[in-house]
């Protein structure tokens, strides 16, 4: 019955991705374990023993089992939600990439378009200067010849 509640409030959790919501869960988590173990009189989890937490009531026994459930259930919603965040920032990146090449591919063809333009512009200019060059030319020769 437990397992299936948890199972249910897991998918209904609100994500935890947020790296400030993950330190602060960190922190209550550290803090809760800490206190637990001040209050079963030893200092490290390794200390633990059924002996030590027999010594407390029923009733705090089942708060602290609740309580533990429920920080274990955040910490699984958190790992859990930040194991799809790098692909999601994959994801993202992979489409900035697309449009950087796509952004740069038209600009490589506005670019190769303007030196197309260019390249007209400078061929038709050299053709008309040397069909002038070429009448001044005719024309210095005629009159050197005698106009013949």
């Amino acid at each position: 019955f437990i397992q299936s509640n948890l199972s249910i409030e897991m998918r209904t959790s609100t994500s935890q991705s947020d790296p400030e919501d993950f330190e602060e869960l960190k922190k209550s988590s550290v803090d809760h374990i800490q206190e637990t173990l001040q209050e079963l009189g030893v200092e490290r989890t390794g200390q633990l023993s059924p002996f030590a937490i027999s010594k407390l009531k029923k009733d705090r026994l089942s708060e602290l089992l609740l309580d533990t459930l429920c920080m274990l259930n955040d910490l699984t919603c958190s790992v859990v939600d930040s194991s799809y965040a790098p692909r999601g920032v994959t994801a993202e990146l992979l489409e900035a990439h697309r449009k950087i090449i796509s952004l740069q591919s038209e600009l490589l063809e506005c670019k190769q378009e303007k030196l197309d333009s260019v390249k007209t512009v400078v061929q038709s200019s050299v053709r008309e200067t040397v069909k002038e060059e070429i009448k001044s030319f005719s024309a210095v020769v005629q009159i050197g010849t005698g106009g013949s």
